[in-house]
């Protein structure tokens, strides 16, 4: 897998979002500067491979990690801006170069852009001459049907591959796995919110019982887990990783931290209602 640079680049852009969330919100100094040194290689990794879906999978990814920590700690997005506007005359000329030809078809050489684009439409032929079983999974690379014009035997679309090689009802299926990875996160955020104590009330009592280090690392894992999801749908749309273990290691941590949130939510225990004996009714005695 790693063999291909944009693999490569999407799985790291995938796991740098939770590295980068741990930086931001881990406690301990120690835990902090090891995942921002850690964070530091992944990103001088990312720029090594010159991977244009890594790079726009990264700064997906980037705007959803600013979203989440501009709303606790502003001053923290503010040096992290500051610090990539110092680097911007660190990086190499090629890869910017690499990066112009994302909309500029001229300034690729190799002629690849093109390629691709090439392959979507063979993907999309594929899917339409077999809709409902589609080839076979990893079978697009074997794919020899006439007029076929590019041999590179990979649709570099997950939707595409799931789609060629599965049909309809294996797309939806992946569709499912995805929208519940993202909404399981969701979820996570939304359990872990507190209620909101208006004036002159009563404090309400935390409807999850966790401790404030289980908070932390929990809503630290659903946060991450949705800026990895969004890095990795964009790379994705440019990869044909459908069968790669990285998205399913994301749902795994996605669905465990809901299931943890749900386990220790405090339900209110209904009171066992006051049966009113009704008052025996007045009997005439009929003579």
């Amino acid at each position: 897998m790693f063999e291909n640079p944009n693999d490569f680049a999407l799985n790291l852009v995938t796991f740098l979002a939770p590295t980068l969330f741990i930086v931001i919100q881990e406690k301990k100094p120690s835990r902090r500067l090891f995942a921002s040194f850690l964070a530091m290689l992944m990103l001088a990794a990312i720029v090594f491979t010159k991977s244009r879906s890594g790079f726009l999978g990264l700064v997906a990814m980037g705007f959803v990690v600013v979203y989440y920590t501009a709303r606790l700690k502003p001053g923290i997005v503010f040096g992290v801006l500051l610090a990539g506007l110092l680097a911007l005359p660190v990086m190499p000329s090629s890869f910017w170069n690499r990066m112009d030809s994302i909309m500029n078809a001229d300034a690729d050489p190799t002629g690849s852009r093109a390629a691709r684009v090439r392959l979507l439409n063979q993907g999309v032929e594929v899917f339409a001459e077999n809709p409902v079983t589609g080839i076979g999974a990893g079978q697009f690379q074997n794919y020899n049907a006439p007029g076929v014009v590019e041999r590179w035997r990979v649709t570099h679309n997950v939707w595409l591959q799931v789609a060629a090689e599965l049909g309809i009802f294996g797309f939806l299926v992946f569709l499912f796995l995805v929208v519940r990875a993202y909404s399981a996160n969701f979820r996570t955020l939304r359990m872990l919110r507190l209620p909101r104590k208006r004036k002159a009330e009563p404090a309400v009592a935390d409807p999850v019982a966790l401790t404030p280090d289980e908070r932390v690392i929990l809503d630290t894992n659903a946060k991450g887990m949705i800026a990895a999801l969004v890095g990795w749908t964009v790379c994705a749309f440019f990869a044909s990783v459908a069968f790669n273990w990285t998205f399913y290691y994301v749902l795994a941590l996605a669905v465990a931290g809901r299931e943890i949130v749900a386990s220790r939510r405090t339900e209110p225990v209904a009171e066992p209602e006051s049966r009113t004996v009704p008052a025996p009714r007045l009997v005439r005695a009929h003579a």
